[in-house]
Parts: C-alpha cells; structure tokens; sequence
C-alpha cells in the first residue's frame, strides 16, 4: 500500500473513530432535562399572547398568512381546524413534552414531538421567529437519537471493558457530536456573517447594537458605551471569540477554559441584551463538551448532588 493510500485509510479511521467510537453520553440526559427547563420558559412566555399570533383573530390569519408566507410548508392549520383551541393544545402537547423531558420519561417520544410541533407552530407565523427558534427545533431532533438515561448509564458501566473488546452495550459518539458540531458551526457562522460587515470590521458595530431599544435590557455605563476604545475591544473581541473557540475548545488542555470564556460571553450577553431564550439554548449546547463526571464533581461540591450520586 503506497503512502497515499496509507493516509487516506488513516483519514476515514480518524473520521470513523470520531462519530462512531463508544463514548458516555450521561451528559446528554442533562442537557435534555435543561432543553426541557428552557422549552416550559419558552411556552410559558409564548401562553399569554397565544391568541395575538395564531388563528383567525391575530394579526397574521392562517389564510392570510398562506399567502404571505410559503403556501407549501404544512402548518398547524393544515391538520387542525382553525379554531381559538388548536394553538392552546398544541402549546399544552409542548409543555407536557417539556415535562417528560425533564423527568427522563419516554424522552425519545417527546424529543419527536416537540420537534414536529415547533415546525407547525413556526410554520403557522414564520414572522415571529428568529435564530433562537431554529437552534431549538434543530436542538428537538437531535435528542430524538439521544439513547434514554437507563441505556446511557448501562453503556458508562460498559464502555471501559468496550475499550478492549467489542460489546452491543455502548453507544457510539455520534448523537453527542451532533451538538457539538452544530454549536461550533453557529459561531463560526456568526464570525463570517460579521467579518462581513464594514462596522464590525473597524468596531464600532457594537456603539450601535448597544442603542438598540427593543434589544437592550437597560443603559449601560458611559465607560463603556461611551468609549471608543471600549467599543472597539468589544466589537473585535466578539468576532475573534467566535472564530477562535471552535477550533480551539477541540484541544483537550483548552477545552475548560474555552467553556468558561463561552459561559462568560453568554451570561454577559444575556445579562445586557433582551435576546430571550437564545443564549440559555447555546449554552445547553455547549454542555456537550462537559464530561458527566465533572459536572457530578462540581454538583458534590456544591452540595446539589449526594456522594452516591456523585460517584
């Protein structure tokens, strides 16, 4: 076999390794217990203005709204009468998907049908949907392959002996990779999308997102919002955020301190900026570089968890 044909085998067993090699996906049941936590906020800050956005009595009609928007996408009126009931059951099918989520129960059932229901509800008024929406349905599919938690500590037990020999006990990596990925890809997507743009470039575009009234929770100091270096710092800080940390949170000596930084520019950012559930979805997603022993270390510390669990 000739050095080419060496490195390319070498390639696809890098490639296969990485999507297929038996890996712990405990973490995976915590991140589906917070998406559960985030779809209940979601649907709870949805509830009041149900009526206002879906049906014949809101501002956008079904009948209206299959004009305006793509009349061939099927909504939550291509099945269902369009009647004042219909977007209360299907925001109540989500909250109880949310709680079965939560409490680990027929989790794969519920993932795929919060994702159905979210493409019918976002197809019924694609105009009050934004980035958030799409991370969160995309974020509904991938649990669908997430294994439930008793095949997830069933395959832990496992997966040392799985090191050596071959059992049908693990679970390979591939369901954890799919947020991994999708998360790195928004950032990096992000970046480009920015570098694009000429105030993001010579850094003042963060002087305008900051006066953006429907966007900002509240004034920030003068020294900050008032100070062209300021400005700048934080304007080029974000775009090199975005572009760095996808390539480096793959290092296993910079993955921690990655995720702190990222936990940090998402705290941050919600913390200054009305961007509702966004940051709290990339967050979850992130979680997936976590180990599930780190974070029943961090839980024993803290006293959330008990030595047993812990353990």
């Amino acid at each position: 076999m000739s050095r080419r044909d060496e490195n390319g085998t070498d390639f696809w067993r890098m490639v296969d390794r990485f999507w297929m090699q038996p890996k712990d996906l405990r973490i995976l049941d915590l991140m589906r217990r917070c998406y559960g936590f985030v779809l209940l906020c979601k649907m709870a800050l949805l509830w009041p203005d149900r009526h206002l956005f879906f049906g014949s009595g809101s501002y956008l009609p079904p009948t209206e709204g299959r004009a305006i928007l793509d009349p061939d996408a099927w909504s939550l009126y291509s099945f269902a009468p369009d009647s004042p009931w219909t977007i209360s059951i299907a925001l109540s099918i989500l909250i109880a998907a949310g709680l079965a989520m939560i409490l680990g129960k027929l989790t794969r059932i519920a993932a795929f049908v919060t994702f159905l229901m979210l493409i019918a509800i976002d197809h019924s008024n694609s105009m009050i949907t934004d980035g958030e929406d799409i991370v969160i349905r995309l974020f509904a599919f991938y649990f669908i392959f997430a294994p439930g938690w008793d095949r997830m500590k069933k395959a832990a037990t496992a997966l040392p002996q799985a090191r050596s020999i071959e059992t049908e006990e693990t679970f390979p990596a591939w369901p954890l990779r799919l947020f991994q990925l999708q998360v790195c890809l928004i950032f990096i997507c992000s970046a480009i999308h920015k570098s694009n743009g000429i105030e993001w470039l010579n850094g003042t575009a963060c002087y305008y997102v900051l006066r953006l009234d429907d966007l900002t929770r509240f004034i920030l100091p003068g020294w900050i919002s008032e100070s062209l270096t300021m400005i700048k710092l934080t304007t080029w800080s974000v775009v090199a955020l975005e572009m760095l940390i996808p390539f480096l949170i793959w290092n296993r000596k910079l993955r921690l301190p990655c995720l702190i930084v990222v936990l940090i520019f998402h705290l941050g950012t919600d913390f200054a900026m009305n961007l509702h559930m966004f940051q709290w979805v990339m967050l979850i997603g992130w979680m997936a570089f976590l180990r599930y022993e780190e974070i029943a270390w961090l839980g024993g510390k803290l006293g959330i968890v008990g030595r047993k669990n812990a353990s």
